[in-house]
């Protein structure tokens, strides 16, 4: 196990010593703890974004590229043969 030295402020130091006594853990082992716990949150993995997951498959497809914005793409949209019965 490697050693490590660092300086904390006064007040940090008061906090830390107030949990080793409540706690009743050395002073090492909550640091150790804490360090642990900071790590893992923000060296967590992100959830992927939606671009990431369709990214390798972006561009395969066929078809008129201006669908979102040519209105003679949407003639007809939303229109059905039959009357919609209630």
């Amino acid at each position: 196990m490697q050693t490590l030295t660092l300086k904390i402020p006064d007040d940090l130091n008061m906090q830390l010593q107030y949990a080793v006594e409540t706690l009743h853990t050395p002073k090492s082992e909550l640091v150790r703890a804490a360090v642990a716990d900071y790590l893992k949150r923000k060296l967590k993995k992100k959830k992927p974004s939606m671009y990431d997951l369709v990214k390798d498959d972006y561009g395969y497809m066929e078809g008129p590229g201006d669908l979102s914005y040519n209105p003679k793409y949407m003639e007809g949209f939303g229109q059905t043969k039959r009357p919609f019965k209630i």
